[in-house]
């Protein structure tokens, strides 16, 4: 029972970091680099300025980490529309790994632990509104993950909600 309720803990936690991340993805915009490289293969993208948001409609793929008292995090999160997948791979101090899933359709956000067999769902409307502050001692404890994102052409079998997993609704707050 502890361990389950430490699991919704930390995917409650996540799901709120997702909805970060997804306003900080339709928040900047990425365009293709006119720079000339040395060519890999990868579509090579910039983040531009945060007031041009002319091509949030544009699929992308965001890959991201940051560490913090509480340990390491890292993952790729797919957004196209208000529709997002995010996998989370979270290293505690101790080094224990934990890997979660947040699917999001736009209306719910349905989150859960790899390997386990119960999630959580919660209505996007349902969560708590953040204000939007520049106040630098409101935002000094937060760690801001290093975000690279890309255009990423939307493959929507990407955000198809498991079948194998039972989602209970997440109690409103």
């Amino acid at each position: 029972m502890k361990k389950k309720l430490l699991i919704l803990l930390i995917l409650l936690a996540l799901i709120f970091a997702s909805i970060l991340l997804i306003g900080f993805v339709k928040k900047f915009t990425t365009t293709t680099s006119n720079t000339p490289k040395t060519t890999t293969g990868k579509e090579e993208a910039v983040i531009t300025n945060p007031t041009n948001t002319a091509n949030t409609d544009q699929g992308q793929k965001c890959i991201f980490s940051a560490t913090d008292e509480n340990g390491t995090f890292s993952g790729t999160s797919y957004v196209s529309g208000d529709k997002s997948n995010t996998v989370t791979n979270n290293h505690n101090p101790d080094g224990v790994l934990m890997e979660f899933n947040n699917i999001s359709d736009g209306e719910w956000i349905y989150s859960w632990a790899t390997g386990e067999d119960v999630g959580t769902k919660i209505k996007v409307t349902d969560l708590p509104i953040r204000p939007n502050t520049t106040d630098p001692e409101a935002t000094s404890t937060e760690t801001t993950p290093a975000t690279e994102c890309t255009p990423w052409t939307a493959d929507n079998s990407m955000f198809v909600i498991p079948s194998n997993i039972q989602f209970q609704e997440s109690p409103k707050n």
